[in-house]
């Protein structure tokens, strides 16, 4: 659960917007980002 939380930090940061400015260099990545934490979290508890 703390590598799904750390993966959706680095999503956020990479994102447009305050954190990374208005470019969008970073979208891909920051969708990578979010889908493994989805994918780590489903395999947890919390997915129930």
């Amino acid at each position: 659960m703390i590598a799904a939380d750390l993966l959706e930090e680095l999503a956020a940061r990479l994102a447009p917007g305050a954190a990374f400015g208005p470019g969008h260099a970073g979208e891909d990545l920051s969708r990578l980002a979010t889908d493994l934490a989805k994918e780590l979290l489903a395999q947890t508890f919390l997915a129930e």
